[in-house]
């Protein structure tokens, strides 16, 4: 049966209509958003954003966080204060997310003036609205004295009520305050709820009280497996670890060959005391030949990068001529420099420089006050040897 010329005009506009009210449907502000998030689980920012961005100028507060938040992560200066422009939009329409974002850009000062006194406002709106995120934000600034007095018991109550929702971050700062206060057994509860959401200084600081035994039962196994965690994360620090305990000998018997090829991988991932583990090991002939010019080599480079046991090792070295040229001037630089880090082997041996007159005039104030600050230090062996030389100079 074949159609006229107006039953036909009339069956195109309708199927016209039809698909113009598809679209549409699409492109409500809600169906948008959803849309968005389809296709930035998928991967696709470019789409995500365009999405986000019909939503947001709709006025959908969510949408105006989410695209401030793609705007961020795009990295430029210009694309970071567009995002606190769409952060503002959502957060002037109460939008708890909108509001902590806004406080992230003042607090950091991206595409904004840092202000930290506006990020604390923003957050403490979150905040108000229980955003999990604005408490833990709060308890950073507060942690940190920035914009306020630093207040450490007010920080540990906001990061409580963030850690008791979950957020890691917050479990993990909650856990190193604790820990500053010897509460160790509940330091290691938070740093365990970190870790097992997969927060790699958070499986660094668990793998350490399991190794030393500290608020939980010493379990050099587990500490293994949580430095492992972290090293897969490629965590610099837990890879250091894992070599010393390859060095202690974690079943009993050392494998220095181990323990080199994870000081190595932790020095290439930035580790300054790793450069120092290296240079023990070339110093002591511990699983390579014995090298001390080698041993010189790494201490200067960890001294370089600022650890004190190796700028007091490489002074050490330097003063006595022990693998490199003797360097006097050179040697009590580093072992100032090392001295001025509160390391207690530095202090006495610039104690006894000072007493002996070695690479400087004697000075016997100087001597004493080095001298006094080892004998007060916490390594026992380095005090009981440093009263042992006040006792000679007459303290």
């Amino acid at each position: 049966m074949s159609l006229s010329f107006s039953s036909r005009l009339r069956l195109c506009l309708l199927l016209i209509g039809l698909a113009l009210a598809g679209a549409a449907g699409a492109q409500t502000p809600e169906e948008a958003f959803h849309q968005a998030e389809r296709a930035e689980q998928a991967g696709d920012m470019d789409k995500a954003l365009a999405l986000y961005r019909i939503a947001a100028e709709a006025g959908l507060s969510q949408a105006q966080t989410a695209v401030g938040t793609l705007l961020y992560y795009r990295g430029t200066e210009e694309s970071r204060v567009e995002a606190v422009r769409w952060f503002r939009a959502s957060a002037a329409q109460g939008d708890a997310a909108g509001e902590n974002s806004l406080g992230l850009m003042y607090f950091y000062g991206y595409g904004v003036a840092r202000d930290y006194a506006e990020a604390l406002r923003w957050f403490r709106l979150a905040a108000a609205k229980d955003w999990p995120n604005a408490d833990n934000n709060i308890g950073n600034i507060y942690a940190r004295g920035l914009g306020v007095t630093q207040d450490r018991a007010a920080a540990a109550a906001w990061y409580r009520k963030a850690a008791e929702a979950g957020v890691r971050d917050a479990q993990d700062s909650l856990g190193r305050l604790l820990q500053e206060k010897g509460a160790d057994e509940e330091a290691v509860s938070w740093f365990r709820k970190a870790a097992e959401q997969g927060m790699k200084e958070a499986q660094t600081s668990l793998g350490l009280h399991l190794r030393d035994g500290t608020g939980v039962a010493m379990d050099r196994h587990a500490a293994f497996d949580w430095f492992s965690r972290a090293a897969a994360q490629n965590h610099a620090l837990a890879m250091r670890l894992i070599g010393g305990l390859y060095e202690d000998g974690l079943d009993g018997t050392p494998d220095y060959a181990q323990a080199m090829q994870w000081y190595r991988r932790a020095d290439a991932g930035g580790d300054a005391a790793a450069a120092a583990a290296i240079a023990g090991l070339y110093n002591d002939g511990l699983g390579v030949a014995e090298d001390h010019a080698e041993a010189v080599r790494w201490y200067r480079k960890a001294a370089e990068a600022g650890n004190a046991a190796a700028q007091t090792s490489l002074g050490v070295h330097l003063l006595t001529g022990d693998g490199a040229p003797p360097d006097p001037d050179a040697a009590l630089h580093w072992l100032t420099q090392a001295a001025d880090q509160a390391d207690p082997l530095a202090q006495m041996s610039l104690g006894v420089i000072y007493t002996e007159g070695q690479a400087v005039p004697r000075d016997l104030a100087q001597a004493r006050r080095w001298l006094r600050l080892a004998a007060d230090g916490p390594d026992q062996d380095v005090a009981a040897a440093a009263r042992d030389w006040l006792a000679q100079i007459g303290d």
